[in-house]
């Protein structure tokens, strides 16, 4: 005898009893798979998802194509959704759902308790038609033993056209029985937080003082994982107080340093390497610990034969020049435009050696001071951890790279000058 769908108020059942009134399909709506040992599994009836009133980016096209691929197979389709808390996956997820439910009048079958094993699997076979079974953080809702259990449901076993949706916070902490192997996961996505295109539209959508917005975008490629927490609470502040993303974040909950290194400390250390017009020149540290976001900036001294002139740098309290450094090792002589002939020094090697000597001093290189703003920030490899700075003064072009210490520093791949 085929299973009847059965009503009683909030909960839906699938039973064997023909004297039970029957429904002619599942409600296009949003259910909690429930278990009672007397009524073995049932539905149980959810509050409607709410999406926002506009959908930016990748989340309506990624839920679009999943719909779509899933449509079109005939077999279940897994799917799995990855990424920090806020980087939209839980959305899209809930987007697919709303979806299938307003066109495809397919329900959302919810799993919130580690459910596995043959009655599970029955009972999700005996819905009948389409349905999205969505299993939220499935990372925590089974451990290694479940989700090696789960392998039948995904592997097709009990057939049944069903979308299989599964979110985790990290995707390392599903099975690596699960990792490329499209029969059981089709669709593997990573949300590593918000991307430029949805930070820009979101502010332009709600950013009250619009000036604001490249610093927003400066400000997102800062953190690993930006996320619409972040995004919203900054917005929010912008819009109250009319200040920089870069000054807001000194109060909110949100430190780039803080996601990078897990400690209390606003500085990062950094590798330099800087450029004078892509040439490299020595400068007085290696390393350097700082904020690239501190609105003071940061700076430190540089080599170099000739003098520059920072009119729009603030200096502060450091001095513009320092004294020659005689432990420098130039190893190029300078040019011979002394009045003396080339003559008369060979004829006399005393006067000779004095004259090298003073125009050693005259062209030796001397530290000079610059300075460095978040202003001048103008690319960022989030992949990497490298930023890099330009400025543009006394007709040169001065370039800075930063790169994230412990991990070594690629110059060639960065500068292909260098």
């Amino acid at each position: 005898m085929s299973s009847s769908i059965v009503r009683s108020g909030s909960i839906i059942r699938m039973i064997n009893d023909a004297d039970q009134q029957r429904l002619d399909a599942i409600p296009a709506e949003p259910f909690a798979v429930k278990f009672n040992p007397m009524m073995g599994f049932f539905l149980e009836q959810l509050e409607p998802f709410v999406l926002p009133k506009k959908l930016y980016s990748h989340v309506e096209r990624h839920a679009d194509r999943i719909i779509n691929t899933y449509r079109e197979r005939a077999q279940q389709t897994g799917v799995l959704l990855s990424g920090m808390k806020g980087s939209g996956k839980t959305l899209t997820a809930k987007t697919v759902c709303v979806k299938m439910q307003q066109i495809h009048k397919a329900p959302t079958l919810v799993v919130n308790q580690s459910y596995c094993g043959e009655e599970f699997n029955q009972f999700l076979q005996s819905i009948p038609g389409d349905a999205v079974v969505m299993f939220d953080e499935y990372e925590k809702l089974y451990d290694k033993a479940d989700q090696d259990k789960m392998l039948t449901l995904l592997d097709g076993t009990h057939p049944m056209h069903k979308l299989f949706l599964l979110t985790c916070n990290d995707k390392w902490s599903v099975g690596e029985c699960m990792h490329n192997r499209p029969g059981r996961i089709y669709y593997s996505l990573n949300f590593d937080g918000l991307d430029k295109s949805f930070v820009e539209e979101y502010c332009r959508d709600n950013m009250k003082y619009k000036d604001h917005i490249p610093s927003m975008l400066k400000l997102s490629k800062m953190f690993r994982n930006f996320n619409f927490d972040m995004l919203q609470a900054l917005v929010e502040e912008v819009n109250r107080y009319n200040e920089s993303p870069s000054e807001l974040i000194d109060m909110l909950n949100t430190k780039p340093a803080s996601d990078s290194y897990g400690d209390n400390n606003d500085s990062v250390r950094y590798q330099m390497l800087m450029l004078i017009d892509g040439k490299h020149v020595k400068v007085d540290r290696k390393v350097i610990d700082i904020d690239p976001l501190d609105e003071d900036g940061f700076g430190f001294y540089f080599w170099s034969r000739k003098k520059f002139e920072f009119k729009d740098i603030d200096l502060g309290d450091h001095e513009e020049y320092r004294e020659f450094d005689e432990d420098f090792n130039d190893e190029q002589e300078a040019e011979d435009e002394d009045v003396y002939s080339a003559a008369a020094l060979a004829a006399n090697p005393a006067m000779a050696a004095l004259f090298k000597k003073q125009k050693k001093q005259q062209q030796a290189p001397r530290q000079q001071f610059i300075r460095w703003e978040a202003k001048h920030l103008v690319r960022i490899d989030q992949q990497d951890g490298v930023l890099e700075y330009k400025l543009e003064s006394d007709g040169h072009t001065f370039t800075l790279f930063l790169k994230e210490q412990p991990k070594g520093f690629d110059f060639k791949r960065h500068i292909p000058m260098y």
